[in-house]
């Protein structure tokens, strides 16, 4: 017998506590006189041989019932001879050995464990399983040896050769497959250009067939390329996107795994946008080729002036007053949003103002540390991966007053504002945007960023397009109703029927990523297509698995004995009298 609350055992202390109170008891009885005490010592006569005992009975009974209630405080538990099986039944375990799958292979292992229970690492219960065929929501799936000793782990592991290392107190059953698996990793929609993260995870050399399948408004295009990959190593591709696509999807021909071959993605589609930027050659390159890079197809237009135009500081301004100062007549009334580069900020609505020049940090660098990750302009974890990442070497100090009544989205690790929302809605940036300032414009999250700041600025939403399975995800559409989800291509051929929920900045409705593949959500002004796809990301087995830990509660029987043992004391008191 163990006990999960030893703690409570220190309350075993307390067991003289009724041998104390007999003793205190028959320590303060008071003697009465009598002028004739003939009587009382006939009656005590019949009763002395009964009273030693009956005191022993009740004295035992109190020690047994503080003694049961403190044990059943500790938690009690009978260890089981039933041994526990964990399968695991993440996506690789579909990897193909000989004629049957691993997860195949693995659940007959299971089955020659006689008396086991068998648990998924998903926490997925086994009679859920169709045929024998695991989901784990398509995410990888891996142990991790911890020092911690109160980790619980099962008495088996059945999974695949290789993937996780010994575990003290486990037997691990491995199941060897196929040496022959590439994997598409990521897909990175830029400018008109796919970027493809592939990986050969064989222990040799090996060139594969990749196809890449669009379809446009009407048009369906195909390209295919043969790609050759070190032995356990990783490589970038790029395939050049139709103009007119809309989705699609990026397909290994077969091998040991099908699952992680295929990567679906939708074109993100972004409305019309003219931007004006002011400022020198030097500070707006980065800005120009961020939104509107040579040879794209890109939806921002750009009007760019190269002479400075100068704005009187905290003062209310007009768009009339910066058109004057801009070269060949550009008129910032058409402009949707204005960057400004310069060292003066005004009323102007729709603007972002970026120093031209800042100081030089006299201590090296700053790096952000505090960004307001729920704001929609850092509503992606790779912006927000680089920018903490990133050094800035130039950052410049925002007025006092304007600051009074502004919101800080963002700090630099000196505690100095970073990225400021103005009160009029207008955004500052305390760091220019040239490569002096800081390294953040050279990584690949200063177009998402750039892309994104102008269309928030704008007020235009960017809809999200591409999801992993299991996130959460939802799309802003213009009414109220039921919607209709449409299967377009991938693991099911099922549509969905939707209802709407409004929330506090708009109506939306909630989409399926249960299941990869591309859908289409209907009913909205424009046909809203998404992408679901497997998950990448490394996860330990779900927190619903019920282990057991091989044994039986049963602190409920000390409770029951107390309670048993309470009413014979309440008996004897009754019908022994003293």
């Amino acid at each position: 017998m163990n006990f999960l609350i030893p703690n409570f055992l220190f309350w075993l202390f307390a067991l003289p506590i009724p041998f104390l109170i007999h003793l205190w008891h028959k320590k303060t009885t008071r003697r009465v006189l009598f002028s004739s005490t003939m009587f009382f010592q006939q009656s005590e006569q019949g009763k002395q041989s009964f009273k030693k005992p009956k005191d022993i009975l009740l004295l035992i009974l109190r020690t047994l019932i503080l003694l049961f209630i403190i044990l059943g405080f500790a938690n009690p538990v009978l260890n089981k001879k039933q041994n526990t099986v964990m399968l695991d039944d993440s996506y690789d375990m579909l990897t193909k050995s000989g004629k049957s799958t691993i997860f195949e292979l693995g659940l007959k292992e299971a089955h020659k464990i006689k008396g086991a229970k068998l648990v998924f690492a998903s926490g997925t219960k086994y009679n859920e399983y169709p045929k024998a065929t695991p989901s784990a929501k398509f995410r990888r799936f891996a142990l991790q040896s911890k020092t911690d000793t109160t980790q619980e782990y099962p008495d088996y592991i059945i999974t695949k050769l290789g993937k996780i290392s010994k575990l003290p107190n486990v037997k691990l059953v491995e199941i060897d497959g196929r040496d022959d698996n590439f994997s598409i990793d990521s897909l990175l929609i830029e400018n008109s250009k796919l970027f493809v993260k592939i990986t050969n995870h064989t222990s040799k050399t090996a060139e594969k067939l990749i196809t890449l399948f669009t379809k446009g408004t009407t048009d369906k295009d195909t390209l295919s390329a043969k790609i050759s990959i070190p032995a356990n190593s990783n490589t970038i591709t790029l395939f050049p996107l139709p103009e007119k696509a809309k989705y699609g999807y990026l397909q290994i021909e077969s091998d040991a795994l099908d699952i992680d071959n295929i990567r679906y993605f939708v074109v993100p589609s972004m409305p019309s946008l003219k931007v004006l930027i002011t400022g020198d050659t030097l500070n707006s390159f980065f800005i120009e080729n961020a939104l509107a890079p040579p040879g794209g197809n890109s939806k921002i237009t750009l009007s760019i002036s190269v002479t400075q135009a100068s704005l009187p500081t905290g003062q209310a301004g007009s768009l009339k007053d910066i058109s004057s100062n801009l070269p060949n007549n550009t008129d910032a009334n058409n402009c949707d949003v204005i960057i400004f580069n310069g060292n003066s900020i005004s009323q102007i609505p729709h603007t972002i103002f970026a120093p031209s020049d800042a100081p030089l940090v006299k201590s090296g660098f700053l790096r952000l540390t505090a960004l307001t990750e729920t704001h929609p302009l850092f509503d992606d974890k790779d912006i927000i991966t680089e920018f903490k990442q990133a050094r800035f070497t130039r950052v410049a100090q925002l007025d006092s007053n304007l600051l009074r009544s502004s919101k800080i989205l963002a700090r630099f690790s000196n505690n100095s504002p970073a990225i400021v929302e103005l009160e009029n809605g207008n955004l500052w940036l305390a760091f220019p945007l040239n490569q002096y300032s800081d390294d953040f414009i050279v990584s690949p999250s200063f177009v998402l960023f750039m892309q994104r700041i102008v269309y928030w600025m704008a007020g235009k939403q960017i809809q999200k397009h591409n999801f992993i399975v299991g996130e959460k995800a939802s799309c802003k559409v213009e009414k109220s109703g039921t919607y209709l989800c449409k299967y377009i291509s991938g693991g099911q051929n099922k549509d969905f029927r939707l209802n709407s929920k409004i929330e506090a900045d708009g109506i939306y409705v909630n989409l399926p990523t249960e299941i990869p593949g591309i859908y289409e959500l209907q009913g909205t002004t424009d046909a809203m297509f998404f992408a679901v796809n497997i998950s990448n990301e490394i996860a330990l087995p779900s927190s619903a698995i019920d282990l057991s830990k091989n044994y039986v509660l049963i602190r409920n029987w000390f409770f029951w004995l107390a309670l048993v043992l309470m009413g014979l004391e309440m008996i004897i008191k009754t019908y022994l009298k003293i």
